[in-house]
């Protein structure tokens, strides 16, 4: 690792033998986004797993002398590469409204990762577990059906890198869905709501406006915001 110094070229290499000359020769060095850590701590993590991934591939019998017709090139995403593919991926798939808490929840999740330890590491050393711990941050934090929403954006998250095969297998379905029990919205009598009405009409005539608009049009409160005044 160059003694730690990142201010020079830091690779991986490896000598495979050479089938005609059968003598070890060293191979082309191998980087793979290494070098764009500008941490000793995150660059040192970063050329563990490459090195460590280079070993697997040797040794499920990867021979550089061995010509293919066409040749795949591995592509390892880290933590914040793997986020931007999924979230550009599904700008385009999803509804402006959905788009819009599946960023949120993917943002909070990304954020929670980089906070934890994950910052120099790959997308595929996210597991179970870690996903356990997050959703019950969310628990913790907020509610039990707040925790299920996230599971199930985290679930699209993960399954689009599962179809793009960044990630071997989509755990997500193997967490469960946690028991919610919906609490009754509290009802005014019509003397109560005519006194709100007042009150907001002296007070807050904006207020009063968007509850109304709610009330009486049975529209979400999240719809009310987006209305446009060329909407008529």
């Amino acid at each position: 690792d160059a003694n730690g110094d990142i201010s020079k070229r830091w690779y991986v290499y490896f000598s495979f033998r050479n089938p005609a000359t059968q003598k070890m020769e060293r191979q082309p060095t191998i980087t793979t986004g290494v070098n764009s850590f500008k941490i000793p701590k995150e660059r040192r993590a970063a050329i563990k797993i490459l090195r460590e991934s280079i070993s697997l591939i040797l040794k499920n019998g990867f021979n550089p002398y061995i010509k293919t017709n066409s040749v795949e090139k591995i592509k390892k995403y880290n933590i914040v590469e793997a986020f931007e593919f999924v979230l550009q991926l599904k700008k385009n798939s999803l509804k402006e409204s959905s788009y819009s808490d599946f960023k949120s929840r993917v943002n909070q999740f990304e954020k929670w990762l980089l906070n934890n330890g994950f910052e120099a590491r790959y997308i595929d050393a996210v597991n179970k577990t870690t996903v356990i711990n997050y959703l019950n941050s969310v628990q913790l934090k907020t509610s039990a059906s707040n925790r299920n929403n996230t599971r199930a954006v985290l679930g699209m998250f993960f399954k689009t890198l599962e179809s793009n095969q960044i990630i071997e297998t989509n755990f997500i379905s193997t967490i469960e869905v946690l028991k919610t029990k919906p609490e009754r919205h509290k009802t005014y009598t019509k003397v109560q709501e005519q006194d709100i009405f007042n009150f907001l009409e002296k007070s807050n005539p904006d207020l009063l406006l968007f509850i109304k608009f709610i009330s009486y049009n049975f529209l979400r409160p999240v719809e009310v915001c987006r209305l446009k005044i060329k909407e008529k």
